[in-house]
């Protein structure tokens, strides 16, 4: 389960935010598959956890900056970059300028009743 948190300026336009609700779980969700963790092309609730934050300020180079945090694995961690550079040009395709994407890989575990 990506933890996806997108922070923005106070200016990001309604639409903006809109557009990446719609499109950002499977864009994530493509960009993290992996053996260990694959994307059946079939999102479920709770398989990509978004948040949205009003947390850059006016004067900040970027308008957005994309964070995910996902298990580590080792495939997912032998081409880190590439997948970085896929949601940044999957977005880039959305039309959104100046944002960045990072993409962390802790260790993790998950536990729910």
């Amino acid at each position: 389960m990506p933890i996806v948190t997108v922070s923005h300026k106070t200016s990001a336009a309604a639409s903006v935010l809109d557009d990446l609700r719609r499109e950002l779980p499977e864009i994530v969700s493509r960009a993290v598959a992996c053996p260990e963790e694959p994307y059946d092309g079939n999102l479920r609730p709770g398989d990509v956890n978004l948040r949205f934050v009003v947390a850059l300020p006016h004067e900040e180079a970027l308008d957005y900056l994309v964070e995910i945090r996902t298990r580590w694995t080792q495939s997912r961690s032998e081409n880190l970059q590439e997948r970085s550079d896929q949601i940044r040009a999957a977005l880039a395709k959305l039309g959104l300028e100046r944002f960045g994407v990072w993409i962390e890989l802790p260790p993790a575990a998950w536990s729910q009743p």
